[in-house]
C-alpha cells in the first residue's frame, strides 16, 4: 500500500464523472469517510473551449470558461444529492476543475488520505483491464488508491 504524501491528510477524494462506476466509488468513499470521520471531495474534471493566440498558444475564453465551470459545478451538485441524503453526517465538497481527470486526480491526491475511483467495465476481458484515467491515477497518485468496481 502506498503511503500518503501528506501524513496530516484527513480527506478522501473521489473522482465523479456521472458513470455507474463513479457512483459506486462515491457511495463507497462516503461510507468509508463516515466511519473514519473524514470529509469527501467529489472531483469532476471538464474540458472548456480554448482559443489560440497568433503564436499558437492556447488562451482561455474567460466568459465561456466561467460559464462552463458554473455549469459543471451545478451538474455535480445535483448528481451528489443522493449521496448527501444517504450520508448526511459526511461533509461532501463538490469541486469541478478544468483539465484531464487523470492529472487532476493525481494532483488532488497530494493532500488526500485516500483517492477513490470507479471503473465500470464488465465482462471477462474487461475485468482485467483499467481505463486510461485509472491507469494514470495508479501510476501518479501520491496517496493510497481504492478502485471500486
Amino acid at each position: 500500500m502506498r503511503d500518503s504524501h501528506d501524513s496530516a491528510a484527513t480527506r478522501t477524494v473521489v473522482g465523479v464523472d456521472g458513470s455507474a462506476g463513479a457512483d459506486r466509488a462515491l457511495d463507497w468513499g462516503l461510507a468509508r469517510a463516515a466511519v473514519h470521520g473524514e470529509d469527501v471531495v467529489a472531483l469532476r474534471a471538464w474540458h472548456g473551449h480554448l482559443r489560440h493566440d497568433a503564436d499558437g498558444q492556447p488562451r482561455s475564453q474567460p466568459t465561456v470558461a466561467d460559464w462552463r465551470h458554473e455549469h459543471e459545478l451545478a451538474v455535480l451538485r445535483s448528481h451528489l444529492q443522493p449521496g448527501r441524503d444517504r450520508h448526511p453526517d459526511v461533509r461532501l465538497v463538490p469541486d469541478a476543475v478544468h483539465g484531464h481527470p487523470g492529472h487532476l486526480l493525481s494532483v488532488a491526491s497530494q493532500h488526500a488520505a485516500l483517492l477513490v475511483i470507479g471503473v465500470g467495465h464488465r465482462g471477462p476481458v474487461a475485468e482485467v483491464l483499467l481505463g486510461s484515467v485509472a491507469q494514470s491515477v495508479l501510476h501518479h497518485s501520491r496517496c493510497p488508491v481504492a478502485v471500486v468496481r
